[in-house]
């Protein structure tokens, strides 16, 4: 039977930015994976300003709107953009979706990060979220989750029939050939918002240094000037401010490079809806230290280390274990490697189409 030409449409606002992150990230892989398995569907991305570079697997279609505290770009532009392109579906990605929408729609959430941890938000966003996502999934004709752990918030939190989610799980992309590994070297992610637990990182890395004195720290992520320069303090007083290299944003060129010179990686995260450095990170080789916590124990399984990121001492011996053995990283390396060919973007982009699929049928 031939390949039906389906129009989707995206809200691709996390892609189309200066500076794409994970969500954005995912989005670009899952969609170019989408235009090799399903080459005759055509894909509209809709975003508020057009990138210097368009990306490859989508028609880019941009409107700019003034009010953002009323989210007229979701309310108004984007059902409008769709509307013109005549898609068949849209897919609102960011876990929210337009009131009136027009035609079918699948909404993927990522997290429900607002109603689930104290990350910084009012009590009014909190709100707003929750009444947008609500919303959003009363309606929408199919709900994709990434992670068991977030299906398991939507249900507790917002009262989402399981039978209603899809769970998928993003992909790993292979790895470009490491280089020559630092044995003493950890790679770590922080940020502005707590729930990325950036002192826990800096405490748990000075508790291992103590027992591993050559281990140093590349700690990437903190953008926000005046937070980075409350971690540097914070090093400081923690005695290991010669030991943590701090980086803001790096490209993906550059985040692969870290990958390939790290010992391992140390992630404890306070909460997370999937945990894409990690898988990330196993893809490379690099040995998982990890946030026990959300969804990090159903990405990592059985290959990595796990922690629970409130106790700094217990997740910086761990650590210190890690580093300081040589055949246990192996170990870790050789199981991580395994887990992430598991989660392959080419089944991630068929489950994904399948879902599209079946509302239209």
């Amino acid at each position: 039977m031939p390949e039906r030409p389906m129009r989707i449409g995206v809200d691709a606002r996390s892609l189309l930015q200066k500076e794409a992150r994970g969500e954005g990230k995912t989005l670009l892989r899952l969609y170019q994976t989408l235009a090799r398995l399903r080459p005759a569907w055509r894909v509209h991305a809709y975003g508020e300003t057009a990138p210097a570079t368009p990306p490859p697997a989508f028609t880019v279609r941009t409107c700019e709107l003034p009010g953002f505290r009323w989210n007229t770009w979701e309310r108004i532009a984007l059902p409008l953009m769709a509307a013109r392109d005549r898609v068949d579906l849209l897919h609102c990605s960011s876990s929210s979706a337009p009131p009136l929408v027009g035609r079918p729609f699948v909404v993927t959430v990522h997290d429900i990060i607002p109603l689930m941890f104290d990350d910084g938000q009012s009590q009014a966003y909190a709100l707003r979220f929750e009444q947008s996502l609500g919303s959003a999934l009363r309606r929408a004709d199919a709900i994709i989750a990434v992670s068991e752990s977030t299906r398991r918030d939507l249900v507790a939190r917002l009262g989402v029939r399981p039978d209603r989610i899809d769970v998928i799980h993003w992909g790993a992309d292979p790895a470009a050939p490491a280089g020559a590994r630092d044995d003493a070297l950890v790679l770590a992610f922080g940020g502005d918002a707590p729930r990325k637990n950036t002192a826990g990182v800096l405490a748990g890395f000075a508790h291992a240094r103590k027992r591993v004195p050559a281990a140093r720290l590349v700690l990437v992520g903190l953008s926000g000037a005046k937070k980075r320069a409350e971690f540097e303090a914070l090093a400081a007083r923690l005695g290991v401010a010669d030991a943590v290299r701090f980086e803001g944003y790096v490209s993906d060129a550059d985040l692969q490079r870290r990958y390939g010179e790290a010992a391992v990686l140390f992630y404890p995260s306070l909460y997370e809806g999937f945990g894409m450095p990690v898988v990330e990170a196993m893809a490379s080789g690099v040995a998982v230290v990890a946030s026990n916590l959300t969804s990090i124990p159903e990405v990592v399984g059985d290959a990595g280390v796990l922690v629970d990121p409130r106790d700094e001492q217990a997740a910086g011996e761990a650590l210190a274990a890690v580093l300081g053995d040589a055949n246990r990283r192996a170990q870790l390396s050789a199981r991580g490697l395994e887990r992430a060919r598991e989660l392959s973007w080419e089944e991630c982009a068929r489950k994904t189409a399948a879902v599209f699929e079946r509302v239209l049928a």
